[in-house]
């Protein structure tokens, strides 16, 4: 009796052993070169523990899930390079780290399902093997579900421990998932497998850290952040102005609002009213010096082809006069010269809008047409 339990200890032993080694069965199987299980399995499902570095974000988004969440990794194998899955753990990350930084996080199957959400994020990544150099990388697209250009984009990289060496400790492990029988592997080898999921693991984990890093520094995002809290309240402080008898500050506030390029409807409502304000003021005032002297930075700036430079004095002078026709009508050439025509699009309308009698009104839409073509 003593010996029959024994012998059914060591069963239950060899039992529990077997499965201890899942996850280095199927990672042993992978390199194989066999299309019979991807890192499924052998990437934990919740391994990430997500940033804590101040409050969340108050946006809500919506992650596309078109494939960006699923990446495929290139891992070489006794047989060349193969291509599987990580998930679901890759997945999972992903969206507990964003839900880390954003008030709200929901996952969609296609742009269309992506209002009202404030931002839309799409994700890319490679995960491929190269000798005794691997490397994954990802990349997150930031962009307002009303936009057609991107908010942002964010990318980082790490390396990651793969396993490319031929030996004969795969071989064996994927000989005994066939024969269903447990097998003597030896240490050495399972440690390698193990270090080849933890690394995969670490390296997302130390990717998605990185670029919620760079989510919360970004002035961008910052500051789309901060018109979005302005928005609702605009048209308010707008008509409250007006019916004080200060058209010019009704103005200012509902250009203010709509440079934010906001949404589809609320861009509609100022633009009317913008339009009303600029017909009942007839002239609207001339710029200060301040404003001229932005202005004249930037034009000197455009000729030495500082693009960028030259956008941000633009924005400068219009953050003071919004009101400005002709800084709104430059900014969009010269937004145009960097294809950013999306935003040429929206500055040259805000020039039409404050100057609809202007000899170059002509002109100006039909650069409207022209660039509206190029941002398809």
């Amino acid at each position: 009796m003593l010996l029959k339990a024994e012998q059914r200890l060591k069963k239950e032993k060899t039992i529990v052993m077997a499965m201890k080694q899942t996850r280095n069965v199927l990672l042993g199987v992978l390199l194989l070169g066999t299309s019979a299980c991807g890192f499924d399995g052998a990437i934990r499902t919740q391994f990430h523990q997500p940033s804590v570095s101040g409050e969340k974000l108050p946006l809500r988004v919506a992650v596309l899930d078109d494939g960006g969440l699923h990446p495929p990794a290139v891992v070489g194998g006794m047989w060349g390079e193969h291509e599987v899955t990580i998930d679901h753990g890759f997945a999972h990350a992903i969206t507990t780290e964003l839900t880390a930084l954003f008030q709200d996080v929901k996952v969609i199957k296609n742009p269309q399902q992506a209002l009202p959400a404030d931002m839309m994020i799409t994700v890319t990544s490679t995960f491929r093997s190269q000798g005794k150099d691997p490397g994954a990388t990802m990349a997150l697209a930031l962009r307002p579900p009303w936009w057609n250009t991107d908010l942002a984009q964010y990318e980082s990289s790490a390396k990651v421990s793969y396993i490319c060496s031929c030996s004969w400790a795969p071989a064996l492990i994927g000989l005994s998932l066939l024969i269903l029988t447990p097998v003597v592997i030896p240490s050495a080898s399972l440690t390698e497998l193990n270090d080849t999921v933890d690394g995969l693991e670490q390296g997302i984990t130390a990717m998605l850290k990185d670029i919620s890093a760079q989510v919360r520094s970004d002035q961008r995002i910052l500051a789309f952040t901060e018109q979005k809290k302005f928005w609702p309240t605009a048209v308010a402080a707008g008509e409250q102005a007006e019916r004080t008898g200060d058209r010019l500050k009704g103005l200012e506030l509902y250009m203010r609002a709509w440079r934010g390029r906001p949404r589809p409807e609320l861009e509609q409502q100022l633009q009317g009213k913008i339009a009303k304000l600029v017909s009942d003021l007839k002239t609207l005032p001339p710029i200060s010096e301040e404003v001229r002297r932005y202005g004249v930075q930037a034009t000197s700036q455009v000729e030495k082809k500082r693009y960028d430079e030259a956008i941000k004095l633009y924005d400068k002078a219009l953050d003071i006069a919004p009101w400005w026709a002709e800084g709104h009508f430059n900014r969009a050439l010269v937004l145009a010269t960097q294809s950013r025509y999306p935003e040429a699009v929206a500055s040259m309308k805000a020039f039409l809008v404050l100057s609809p009698q202007s000899p170059d009104a002509r002109a100006a839409q039909d650069k409207i047409y022209e660039w509206e073509l190029q941002a398809k």
